[in-house]
């Protein structure tokens, strides 16, 4: 039947035209394959080039058939040449062109640069806010589309009026959900993967702590937090919550208990259960920081233990997962500013996150929340 479509132009490739925009708009394309390439990307670009509204009013599908023609091995130059002139088309239309003249955007002159995939070219329009776009390069625009567990997903630019605004305060889930669906499913089904918020319910329940189960499972979905806890009513606030489970600073054996219950980890060896605590402790350390709860000047004391005494848990159940001996004295110390260690908890967390990444990635990509990985 799609042949039927390469041989017969009129409704029956508009038609398919209309189904791709109504199914693909919001979602990804289907991998391409030679096939796709060389007989299905020419209709599109051909159904565009008469359907010319659909660039601005179908983003999502337009940025991905352009991007499919631009990085396709078994692309033809036709393909391409066809695809960077219906780009430059959508790049002059009133909607899209205040955001190229901005110096990030392609060649920094206000024109694509199709030499590498490096290059900021792609601007997707806002769904639904007339001034908004997203500028990211091919590769981003790729990887987002089809991601993996180590996927970025903060590798791109949003602009306003053409401005690049900061997305520091913006929950990635909430952005693509209302302003770019192409990218909702797949962030949600990653999202879905990160299990950290067990442990906040295993902690604060919805029924006891409403309010801060709330708070602290919002600081998970955006880079920084404007909730603060470092005046004194808020510190005696949590501490009240996470003091009974840190007895003489150790995690009580009863709450680790319930942690390793809300993980699966009970039959687990001790070394797996060690990276999850590890991984556990760099979004602890992450929440006491001034990116989250904390500010540049202060932090929420029993955080930082939190996050200690998960850290020497796992210490202590396999000292084999950790750089050295040293470095958890190091860190150890950041957590409690001793020794004139430098006490800024967002360099601890940067670093165990690092250090996780590279000799567990599985286990921290399992816990760490999306809008902080």
């Amino acid at each position: 039947r799609t042949d039927t479509i390469f041989t017969v132009k009129g409704p029956v490739q508009d038609r398919f035209f209309a189904h791709q925009c109504q199914t693909y708009n919001d979602v990804p394309l289907p991998a391409p394959d030679t096939y796709y390439q060389q007989r299905i990307l020419p209709v599109l670009l051909d159904s565009v080039d008469r359907n010319s509204a659909a660039m601005t009013t179908h983003s999502g599908l337009f940025n991905q058939v352009v991007l499919h023609c631009m990085t396709g091995v078994d692309c033809t130059d036709g393909t391409r040449q066809k695809a960077a002139a219906l780009y430059e088309r959508y790049l002059a239309h009133p909607a899209v062109s205040p955001h190229i003249n901005n110096g990030l955007f392609g060649n920094y002159n206000g024109s694509p640069d199709w030499t590498t995939r490096a290059a900021d070219n792609f601007l997707l329009v806002s769904s639904r806010t007339s001034d908004m776009a997203m500028m990211l390069s091919a590769d981003t625009l790729l990887t987002m589309l089809n991601p993996t567990p180590d996927t970025a997903w903060d590798r791109f630019y949003l602009l306003r009026g053409g401005e690049n605004v900061s997305t520091a305060q913006i929950s990635p889930g909430e952005l693509f959900r209302h302003d770019f669906p192409v990218f909702h499913a797949a962030f949600n089904q990653q999202a879905q993967q990160r299990h950290f918020g067990q442990l906040i319910d295993t902690i604060l329940s919805t029924e006891e702590h409403g309010e801060l189960n709330r708070q602290f499972i919002t600081a998970t979905n955006q880079k920084h937090s404007t909730v603060k806890f470092v005046d004194a009513p808020s510190q005696s606030r949590l501490n009240a919550v996470f003091e009974p489970l840190l007895p003489e600073g150790k995690l009580s054996p009863a709450h680790y208990q319930h942690i390793l219950s809300a993980y699966n980890l009970a039959d687990a060896s001790p070394q797996e259960q060690a990276k999850t605590l590890f991984c556990l402790s760099t979004a602890f350390a992450r929440y006491s920081s001034s990116a989250i709860f904390g500010t540049e000047n202060d932090s929420p004391t029993i955080l930082r233990g939190y996050a200690e005494a998960l850290m020497q848990k796992a210490y202590e159940l396999s000292p084999a997962i950790f750089p050295s001996a040293d470095q958890l004295t190091d860190w150890s110390n950041r957590f409690h500013s001793l020794h004139n260690a430098f006490t800024c908890t967002s360099v601890v967390a940067g670093d165990m996150q690092r250090h996780a990444r590279q000799h567990f990635p599985d286990v921290l990509s399992s816990i760490l929340p999306l809008a902080w990985a």
